[in-house]
């Protein structure tokens, strides 16, 4: 009983604290402009996309390298909330900021 009682609260607890973000992570941003940017030697391209204002690397341009796991269906999360109006957050690459900064890979887009 005292382990189904521990386990309800700490379910609460986890529950009531919300969303966890991996950082870092942006605060909430729209979404101004996507740019696919095609490879020339054939393989997979980058997609850029500008935000209304900088966020974590004192940038408001990062990329989605679509080479990636996931890059593509972060470009559809980017598209989407360009289209839409919608709200993101974006974590950027545990790498850290990119040099220069215009280049700092998105690790996720969080869509509000």
């Amino acid at each position: 009983m005292k382990k189904q009682i521990g386990s309800f609260v700490a379910l609460g607890a986890i529950i009531c604290t919300g969303l966890t973000h991996a950082e870092p992570t942006s605060t909430k941003l729209k979404i101004v402009k996507v740019r696919p940017y095609n490879n020339a030697s054939g393989g997979p391209g980058d997609v850029y996309i500008q935000t209304d204002r900088t966020g974590p690397c004192n940038t408001n341009t990062y990329r989605i390298p679509l080479a990636w796991g996931g890059g593509k269906e972060s470009f559809s999360i980017a598209v989407t909330a360009l289209v839409a109006g919608r709200d993101v957050e974006i974590e950027i690459d545990n790498a850290g900021c990119g040099t220069p900064a215009w280049a700092t890979n998105v690790q996720s887009i969080y869509l509000w």
